[in-house]
């Protein structure tokens, strides 16, 4: 479905929108834990002035868990850009045909220890349960978290929304250089934790997920703030002007930033103000 363009600038309204895991979703034992109640409050009193706060994320959707928790339902780009929801309504972008299995193949041709998860229309399945993180046992990812997903070897007939690699933190770089060069002319390639590499639609990034939100909301690009501390976060520093980095990420992270920030509700009283 897609989504229909508001055809009015709302000129006295902002729109801020938050990374989740790190970012709005506190960090404990090296994983997200949930959303402290001082950001809590904050995303509230930001609202309640009238403005929209929304979600980015390399998770195509977590609004019927965070919705509960932030006590409203927000806006949401999902898939690093591929997927946008306002209110009840959806616009997928989809990844053609032939990524998963060019996926697998440099996977299995370089001897990784990853697992490839996929989701499509018809399901969501793991390529296997050999490799990392089912081969281990780690504070990040339990032994066994995705034992509950089928197996799949090749692509499904249906339409492929999501496809990601669970990997070696140690292998993680030359993964994802690899994957950029073997998928260049049909996917984005891009990490969003130590063991995560996400693979989404061509031109999909969070930063087109924004400039495509801002859009459709009708919300001048001007009135846009974004926060992250990931990789996959570079591209919404890089497309507005008022970005907000976590102090725990990395200094190239940082660098596309314009504030450094300790939490979102940090971040929201410097974009408010």
């Amino acid at each position: 479905m897609k989504l229909k363009d508001t055809c009015a600038k709302q000129l006295n309204k902002k729109l801020f929108i938050s990374d989740l895991d790190g970012t709005l979703l506190k960090i404990g034992n090296e994983y997200s834990k949930g959303v402290s109640d001082e950001n809590r409050k904050a995303i509230l009193e930001y609202v309640s002035r009238g403005n929209i706060f929304a979600i980015a994320s390399a998770r195509d959707n977590y609004l019927n868990e965070i919705s509960p928790v932030l006590g409203f339902r927000p806006s949401y780009i999902g898939g690093n850009g591929s997927v946008i929801i306002v209110d009840d309504e959806t616009d997928r972008i989809y990844l053609k045909k032939g990524v998963y299995n060019k996926t697998l193949g440099y996977i299995k041709d370089n001897h990784m220890d990853a697992s490839v998860l996929y989701g499509s229309t018809k399901g969501e399945y793991i390529s296997d349960y050999d490799h990392y993180p089912n081969n281990c046992e780690t504070l990040k990812r339990p032994k066994g978290i995705f034992d509950r997903l089928p197996l799949l070897s090749i692509e499904d007939d249906g339409e492929c929304y999501s496809i990601a690699v669970l990997i070696r933190s140690d292998q993680l770089q030359r993964c994802e250089e690899g994957l950029k060069k073997r998928l260049d002319d049909v996917a984005e390639v891009v990490s969003s934790d130590t063991d995560l590499i996400n693979i989404n639609p061509k031109n999909c990034t969070k930063g087109n997920g924004v400039l495509r939100l801002a859009q459709k909301l009708g919300i001048d690009i001007m009135n846009v703030g974004v926060v992250g501390d990931s990789d996959n976060d570079i591209s919404m520093f890089d497309a507005v002007k008022n970005s907000f980095v976590m102090d725990h990420a990395s200094d190239d992270v940082k660098s596309h930033a314009r504030f450094t920030v300790k939490s979102v509700k940090e971040a929201l009283e410097i974009f408010d103000k």
